[in-house]
C-alpha cells in the first residue's frame, strides 16, 4: 500500500514539474462586429427654396461673415454658425453653378462685414465677433445682419426671399414694378397693430422689426420653459419632473412653430403692402 501511494505521489509531482512551464491555453472568443450607425441624413431644402434656386435669372453670391471668439461667445452660437455654413453649402449645390458662397472668417474681416451691414459685437471683450450673410447679385444686395440660434427655423425662408428679391429681372433704365396681390384686411390690421408706424418706415426696417418681434416671442417661450423646469424641481407631488418637462417641451416646440408661421404670414403681407 505504501509503495502504491509513493508511486502515485511521484507521478503527480512529475506531471506538475512537466506542465508548470507550459503556457496555459488562452480561450479564444470571437467578438461580434459592432453595428455601424449610419450618419443622419442631410436636411433637405424646402420646395419653395428649390423653386427659387432652379429659376435664378442671374448669378448670386452669398457672403458668409462668421468669426466667433471661443472666449466670448457660447458653444451654442458657434455650433449654430457651423449649421449656417452647411445650409449655404446646400444652397450652392442645389443651384448647380448659379450661386457661389464666399466665406469671411477672420477677426480682421470685421470692417468688410460692417460695410455689408453685418453687426459687430463683443469688441469690448476681445476679438470682434460677427455672424451674418450678405446676398448679392450684380449691383443689388440684401443683408441678414445678425443671425441667432433662436431664429434658425426662419433662416432658410429669409435667405430664399432675399435671393429672390436681388434676382428679380429689371428692364434697363426702368424701376422694377412688381404686381403684388393685395393683402386682406385682417392681415393689414394685424401688421399695423405690430408695427404702429408701418406707413412711415421702409420695407427693410419693417422686416427687421418683424424679425425682432418674433425673436422676442421665442425668447419668452424659452424663458417659460426654464421657469417650468425650476418649478418642477421643487414640486414633485402631482407628477414627476421628467414627465412635466417632456410635456412642456412639446408645448414649447409647437409654440415656436406657431410663432414662425405667424411671422412668415406677416412677412408675406408686408411685401404685398410695401411691394418688392
Amino acid at each position: 500500500m505504501l509503495a502504491m501511494v509513493a508511486i502515485l505521489l511521484a507521478i503527480g509531482i512529475g506531471i506538475y514539474f512537466l506542465t508548470r512551464g507550459q503556457p496555459k491555453p488562452v480561450p479564444t472568443t470571437v467578438e461580434s462586429p459592432k453595428p455601424v450607425t449610419p450618419p443622419p441624413p442631410e436636411p433637405q431644402l424646402a420646395e419653395s427654396t428649390l423653386a427659387v434656386l432652379h429659376t435664378l435669372a442671374n448669378p448670386v453670391e452669398l457672403r458668409l461673415y462668421s468669426s466667433l471668439d471661443a472666449g466670448t461667445t457660447s458653444a451654442e452660437l458657434r455650433a449654430f454658425a457651423e449649421r449656417v455654413d452647411h445650409l449655404l453649402a446646400r444652397y450652392e449645390r442645389a443651384a448647380t453653378g448659379k450661386l457661389t458662397v464666399t466665406r469671411f472668417g477672420k477677426p480682421s474681416d470685421a470692417n468688410a462685414a460692417a460695410a455689408q451691414g453685418v453687426k459687430i459685437f463683443n469688441i469690448e471683450k476681445g476679438d470682434a465677433c460677427f455672424l451674418g450673410v450678405a446676398v448679392a447679385s450684380g449691383d443689388r444686395k440684401e443683408t441678414l445682419g445678425q443671425l441667432t440660434p433662436e431664429w434658425e427655423s426662419g433662416l432658410e425662408a429669409d435667405l430664399s426671399r432675399a435671393i429672390a428679391r436681388v434676382t428679380v429681372p429689371q428692364p434697363a433704365g426702368v424701376s422694377p414694378v412688381v404686381a403684388m396681390p393685395q393683402p386682406d384686411r385682417p392681415s393689414v390690421e394685424d401688421l399695423k397693430r405690430v408695427i404702429p408706424n408701418l406707413d412711415s418706415i421702409s420695407l427693410a426696417e419693417a422686416r427687421e422689426f418683424l424679425r425682432a418681434a418674433a425673436l422676442n416671442d421665442m425668447k419668452a417661450a424659452a424663458d417659460e420653459l426654464k421657469i417650468t423646469h425650476s418649478n418642477a424641481q421643487v414640486d414633485r407631488t402631482a407628477t414627476t419632473p421628467e414627465s412635466l418637462m417632456v410635456k412642456r417641451q412639446a408645448e414649447l416646440t409647437e409654440k415656436i412653430k406657431q410663432i414662425a408661421a405667424t411671422n412668415e404670414a406677416r412677412m408675406k403681407a408686408l411685401e404685398q403692402i410695401k411691394g418688392r
